[in-house]
């Protein structure tokens, strides 16, 4: 038998696994860039939110302390007429319970939250007042009343 001189290069296996190594960093450099995008969008809707959130406050805050100074100079029967005055010439939603003597309203923060604040009026001798009761920001749920279905092939 003739034995045969092999002096050609063996380049198969090593050509397999670079072309491996480099779709493995394809890959990976493709779900870093993914999450990176991801991540991009999070923290741009998170500034926002943030940012509305603060602008709002500043505004509920702003208009209590106006609410504060009008209502040392309004006696306690009319200082709900005068808080509505005030707020309803800046189109802010709000309501008064005579019963509970809370004055309630509004700061949208964005078309789903709104900033609410409660504040319960007061009469002590000569002078009157208010006392913020609750500060809290409200989401809104919008129930869809008319139920969604997939179509199914029959």
């Amino acid at each position: 038998m003739e034995e045969k001189n092999s002096t050609g290069l063996f380049i198969g296996g090593p050509t397999i696994l670079m072309v491996l190594i480099v779709l493995c960093f394809s890959v990976f450099s493709a779900i870093t860039l993914a999450s990176a995008r991801n991540s991009k969008i999070l923290a741009e809707r998170t500034a926002q939110t943030v940012t509305d959130y603060y602008g709002s406050s500043y505004t509920a805050l702003k208009l209590i302390s106006e609410l504060r100074l009008e209502a040392e100079n309004c006696g306690y029967e009319n200082c709900h007429n005068k808080f509505s005055e005030i707020l309803d010439s800046r189109g802010i939603e709000n309501s008064y319970d005579p019963k509970s003597g809370l004055f309630k309203f509004a700061v949208p923060v964005d078309e789903n939250k709104s900033l609410e604040a409660d504040l319960k009026l007061y009469k002590a001798g000569n002078a009157s007042g208010f006392v913020l009761s609750r500060f809290q920001v409200n989401i809104d749920t919008i129930e869809n009343t008319e139920p969604e279905y997939l179509p199914v092939l029959q």
